[in-house]
Formats: structure tokens, C-alpha cells, sequence
């Protein structure tokens, strides 16, 4: 069964959470709210299909201008959510009583840019307000968390790092447990999951959020993690 053959088939079939059908008079609202819901909550193994040119009663009605549509769709997705939505979008010919009608089938698949929303969010630049770039909102999430938002608050500068029975981004422990390293490190990163390091200007290390402890270095008055592993 190619491509085509299996939306068809899902067309056919009911409308379930990951299937969805509107008329092309829905409005740019309505379909973003359809699409922003899937990216949220499509799973790994799953795609959504918003088929559009369809009434809720299934009867398909047709698109009439299937490249504008598709345009419509994409300004959508890369412009009114943020973080941008990624689409494949297939035009489907349907035969009905009126004669072959065409309509338009939006495909949306796991995404690791999540959560999406219905607009952009903003932070200061100096004297400006501008966009969150996409791959900042992982940051944004990360101070939610106590432990990475004090470490963000250190972001791109140096800190003082111990790092006890193990290696800095080993995963592994060394058989000496009283093997300790005092090292300076700059921060360039940290989620909710890991802290990543720049050492020596070039060797980058991450570590779990779990293995590092915040203290402070009063002598170089500045933060101090203990790292160690959990």
C-alpha cells in the first residue's frame, strides 16, 4: 500500500485522537489549534493527519485552491507557532458523486521541539523585546527547576568544579574512591537534565543534573559544584 492508498484508508476511517477532519472554511485559528494539539500530543511511534476539505459528517467538500492552502498551512506552522511545527502536507484526489474533488492531508509527527504554542514567547536584548528562537525554549523550561536555574544564572562563565571518584563526563567510576579533581570550568549549557561544560577553551563535558551539588567558592567568590557519582 503506498502513501497515498494509506491516507485514503485513514480518511475513511473514524476520527480518533490522532485523526482529525475539517472544511476549508474552518480559518487559520481552527487549524492551528489542530495542529498545535497534535505536535503536543502525537507519540513516537504515531502521525497525525489533519485532513482538510472534509465536513465533520466525513462528506468530502474539496479544496479550491490546494497550493494556496498549502501555503496557508506552512505560515501556519513556521510563523503562528512557537516553536515552529513541522509538516508534511500530501494533496489527495477523492472520487465522489460530484466527480474527483481534491483535498488537502497535513501529516505531523513526533516532536522534540515541544511544548508548542499558539505564538511566540519573548525575552529582553539588551534595550529589546525579540522572539525566543527555537532552540532556546529548552532553556526557558530549564528554570522551572531550581537546580538549573541557579546554574543558568552562570551561563558562559567560569565556575569552580570538583569532581570526586570519577572522571569529569565519565560515565564510568574509577576503582581509586578517593580520586579528586579540582578544575575550573565555563557553563554552556544546562536543562533540566544535564549541565554541559567547556573546559581548557575546547573539551566539552555533560553531566547529569543529579550528579552535580551547588555550593560556593568564597575564596574565588563564585559558585562551586561538587560532582560525583549518584
Amino acid at each position: 500500500m503506498d502513501k497515498q492508498q494509506k491516507l485514503l484508508s485513514r480518511l475513511c476511517g473514524p476520527e480518533d485522537n490522532y485523526t482529525e477532519r475539517k472544511p476549508e472554511g474552518a480559518g487559520t485559528d481552527d487549524f492551528r489549534r489542530t495542529l498545535i494539539a497534535f505536535a503536543n500530543s502525537v507519540p513516537h511511534d504515531a502521525t497525525a493527519i489533519l485532513f482538510i476539505g472534509v465536513d465533520d459528517r466525513g462528506l468530502v467538500r474539496g479544496v479550491s485552491n490546494p497550493d494556496s492552502l498549502q501555503k496557508t498551512i506552512r505560515d501556519i506552522c513556521e510563523q503562528k507557532c512557537s516553536p515552529r511545527i513541522e509538516a508534511t502536507m500530501v494533496v489527495l484526489s477523492v472520487d465522489t458523486k460530484a466527480g474527483p474533488r481534491q483535498i488537502l492531508a497535513v501529516e505531523i509527527g513526533p516532536s522534540t521541539k515541544g511544548p508548542h504554542f499558539a505564538g511566540p514567547a519573548y525575552i529582553r536584548t539588551g534595550s529589546e523585546s525579540v522572539k525566543v528562537p527555537d532552540n532556546a525554549y529548552e532553556e526557558l523550561f530549564a528554570r522551572r527547576c531550581g537546580k538549573a536555574r541557579q546554574l543558568l544564572e552562570w551561563k558562559n562563565q567560569i565556575v569552580s568544579v570538583v569532581v570526586r571518584g570519577k572522571k569529569l563526563g565519565s560515565t564510568q567510576r574509577l576503582n581509586d574512591s578517593a580520586y579528586r579533581a579540582q578544575l575550573e570550568c565555563r557553563i554552556t549549557e544546562c536543562t533540566p537534565h544535564y549541565v554541559r561544560f567547556l573546559r581548557n577553551g575546547y573539551e566539552s563535558h555533560a553531566e547529569p543534573l543529579e550528579n552535580v551539588c551547588i555550593s560556593w567558592d568564597e575564596e574565588r567568590y563564585r559558585p562551586l559544584l561538587i560532582i560525583e557519582e549518584k
